[in-house]
């Protein structure tokens, strides 16, 4: 502490001084310390300070207390502990590619001894008395030490390859370059980050889903949009394949049907477990026994196709699954394909030796022309039954302004804090809109690189996929590619995509775009499922023709959630 109160009080304020500068890339050690690092007009210092009692004999060098007790031998003495610490920079310097930092000044190294007083022989190969200050001359001798040293130096380096002085901006590289600034990061990315370590893996409701499996043959989980019900799913496969069953793992949305196909392919039991969406299914079934399945655009055509290809199957000999998982089953609540279903599993899905789980939320039906709710029902008779009421995938005030806006599931609750609250950016022209995007799109992919994740949890998803601008997949509107998302392709940057193929997945932050009007039950539950698909970021570009209605939505909101008045989503 007197050493550093000296170097602060007696030396002139621009020059800068380092304490205790930890070294991770010392010759020797594996990590090292220099106790200041002068950064002087002339040179940069090192300097290495032993208190209490120092000397140096034929065994080498010792130390002990002020009292000259507690004699300890050292493992290096104090000018090796500079001299080592100062080329530790040097190699520090070079990582960094800042060889002009150590090479166009000089750099130099001493030992100050404040407690005891040490005579340096004349003829000694390693040190000169220059690079020494011990009690006798210290502290008021200080200033005219660092002078004095810095001319040593100087002179030593200008004998080799000239040395120039260093201006104040050079000083301030060094210091930087040795200990540079730890930057706070904040914004949505770092706001992501914070939330991410509260999502839930699997809640009690959901080890309970699965814990009834054990128990029943058949378990339907009702819940809304980020209650977990694809975790549910994927464990529910993986443990039936462990069983030795042959699993089927399907779900309606071509997307999905990927993600499920992936994370299976990460478990041991994958040869047991047949992941796909319902129409890949279909298809690869139907190559099996030669035949070619038409589009399921054709409705009718296609469900003459799963009657006649159920039949091929079955005179083919063997059913290929005996267990079935369907995931947001809501979407596949027809009856040609529950028919087609339950001639392919043994046991069937229908009958009452039947063996099955079943996730859903109604609230996410999108295809209501191809919903029956008659055979729901039937099957919600013939299963055990668990709610899923906790929502552990996206934030709070995700949750809440979902509710508000949409009216939907209003009984279930996030547990999710944040304090990252929706966007609303407003537009009136065309021109406008792309404008506001491109500059939302820009700044959520710094912000997120800000806190390292990546800008593919950035998803662009539109009510329908004409509201997408042809712009925004032009090279140069988004810092990072953006490309609509396709079926086993890996993408690099920003993924666009509309809302029904995205059902079923999620993403870090989700821009919303195309809601041009929210008047109809299907447009409000298409936002539902959309807004549902952010864990912790959501952005909804509107029309001002939307105003009236979202401040009202914005008044309900306010009214659930305590001391919400400051925080109100925010307009751009």
């Amino acid at each position: 502490m007197a050493v550093y109160d000296a170097l602060r009080t007696r030396l002139p304020d621009d020059w800068v001084f380092l304490h205790s500068l930890w070294l991770k890339t010392h010759p020797r050690k594996l990590e090292a310390e220099a106790d200041f690092v002068l950064i002087a007009p002339t040179a940069v210092l090192v300097l290495e300070v032993k208190g209490g009692i120092v000397w140096r004999d034929e065994k080498g060098w010792h130390s002990a207390d002020v009292r000259g007790k507690e004699e300890r031998p050292m493992a290096e003495g104090p000018f090796d502990q500079a001299r080592g610490a100062m080329y530790a920079m040097k190699t520090h310097l070079e990582e960094l590619d800042r060889r002009d930092l150590w090479r166009d000044y000089a750099w130099g190294y001493a030992v100050i001894l404040p407690d005891c007083r040490l005579e340096v022989p004349r003829a000694d190969t390693q040190v000169s008395t220059e690079m020494l200050l011990d009690v006798a001359d210290f502290p008021d001798e200080l200033r005219d030490f660092v002078d004095t040293l810095a001319r040593y130096w100087t002179g030593r380096h200008e004998s080799r390859s000239g040395a120039r002085d260093i201006p104040p901006g050079k000083r301030r590289e060094i210091a930087m370059a040795l200990r540079p600034n730890f930057a706070r990061r904040d914004g949505v990315g770092v706001a992501s980050l914070r939330t991410r370590g509260q999502i839930e893996s699997l809640t009690e409701a959901q080890y309970y889903a699965l814990d009834l499996l054990e128990h029943n043959c058949r378990v339907t989980v009702l819940g809304p949009a980020g209650s977990g019900k694809t975790l549910v799913a994927l464990e529910a496969a993986r443990r039936a394949a462990e069983a030795g069953r042959k699993v089927l793992l399907t779900c309606f949305n071509r997307n999905l049907g990927d993600h499920l196909n992936e994370s299976v392919s990460r478990f041991p039991q994958r040869d047991q477990i047949t992941a796909r969406n319902f129409h890949h299914v279909v298809w690869e079934l139907a190559a099996g026994v030669g035949r070619k399945a038409p589009s399921p655009e054709n409705h009718e055509e296609y469900e003459a196709f799963l009657e006649d290809l159920a039949i091929t199957l079955f005179e083919a000999g063997g059913l290929p699954f005996d267990y079935v998982v369907i995931d947001e089953g809501q979407d596949l609540m027809s009856d040609a394909v529950v028919s087609f279903l339950d001639a392919i599993v043994r046991d069937g899905i229908l009958r009452k030796e039947s063996s099955w789980l079943l996730c859903l939320d109604a609230e996410q039906q999108l295809y209501p022309q191809k919903f029956n709710p008659v055979i729901l029902q039937r099957l919600k008779d013939a299963a055990a039954i668990v709610p899923l009421k906790r929502i552990v995938r996206y934030t709070r005030w995700i949750d809440e302004y979902t509710k508000a806006v949409t009216g939907i599931n209003l009984e279930y609750r996030s547990v999710i804090a944040s304090e990252d609250i929706p966007e609303a950016i407003w537009y009136d022209q065309s021109e406008e809109f792309v404008r506001k995007l491109k500059d939302r799109l820009n700044r959520l992919v710094l912000e997120f690189r800000s806190a390292g994740i990546p800008s593919t949890e950035i998803v662009l998803l539109a009510a329908k996929r004409e509201a997408v601008p042809e712009e925004i997949l032009r090279p140069g509107f988004v810092s990072v590619p953006t490309g609509w998302v396709e079926p086993g392709v890996t993408q690099a940057g920003i993924r666009v995509c509309t809302v029904h193929s995205f059902k079923g997945l999620e993403a870090e932050a989700v821009v919303l775009v195309g809601f041009d009007s929210l008047a109809t039950e299907d447009e409000i539950r298409l936002f539902y499922v959309g807004a549902t698909r952010a864990r912790t970021h959501l952005v909804a570009v509107l029309p001002k023709t939307l105003g009236a209605f979202m401040g009202a939505a914005m008044g309900r909101m306010a009214s659930s959630v305590a001391s919400i008045d400051s925080a109100l989503p925010r307009e751009k």
